[in-house]
């Protein structure tokens, strides 16, 4: 049988367990937790909105995607390929709007004449 002492080092070392148990949780959690914040920090240098201050809607993202890279494109052909993603018109224009003016990520050439801002030129 276990006297005083061995039932006081048995409860002892339970604590310890307990304690290291916790603890060791705990720094899988902060592992994972670095680990995530690294994966949206790699993120934003692809990520054309990583700088914007609101952080725009996936609809928005995605329309984004499809516009063309490298060169010009007008409000009527933005139209057209939002039509495949079931935008509408109106909203399609409010969403150009917000590229240039809020987001930064597109520049107004003219009236109704858009480009991508490349990467390059949003880091300036």
């Amino acid at each position: 049988a276990l006297g005083n002492e061995g039932i006081e080092l048995c409860f002892v070392l339970g604590i310890r367990k307990l304690v290291i148990g916790k603890a060791v949780f705990i720094i899988e959690c902060l592992i994972n937790h670095t680990a995530r914040v690294y994966a949206v920090i790699g993120n934003q240098e692809e990520d054309p909105f990583s700088k914007a201050p609101n952080d725009p809607s996936e609809r928005l993202r995605l329309f984004y995607a499809c516009l063309p890279e490298n060169r010009k494109f007008t409000t009527p052909e933005a139209i057209e390929l939002a039509k495949r993603l079931d935008i509408p018109k109106r909203t399609v224009t409010r969403m150009l709007g917000s590229m240039v003016t809020e987001y930064l990520v597109l520049d107004r050439l003219g009236r109704g004449t858009y480009q991508k801002i490349r990467k390059e030129a949003q880091d300036e």
